[in-house]
């Protein structure tokens, strides 16, 4: 992404993702959902200590230093548990 210096607001307000809370508080230990610059709900929530998928996630792995791969599951009521494959 290009740096956001060489725009005005109005030409990068809706690339941008925010939490949506009230004020300018950012991340606190409320669950709250991000929003893109048009104020849409993305399909996460996340806190100073939780992060919940609200829709799909797919092609996502961690790497472990061993060459393995740590794969997410969701379940159908949001929880997030990880798989460890060689």
């Amino acid at each position: 992404m290009p740096a956001l210096t060489t725009y005005s607001p109005s030409e990068t307000y809706k690339r941008l993702i925010q939490v949506s809370n009230i004020g300018n508080s950012g991340v606190d230990g409320t669950l709250r959902n991000l929003t893109d610059g048009e104020g849409n709900d993305l399909p996460i929530q996340f806190s100073s200590g939780i992060v919940k998928f609200t829709g799909d996630v797919s092609g996502f792995a961690i790497k472990s230093p061993d060459g393995s791969r740590w794969v997410p599951t969701i379940s159908n009521v949001g929880i997030l548990s990880w798989t460890l494959t060689p």
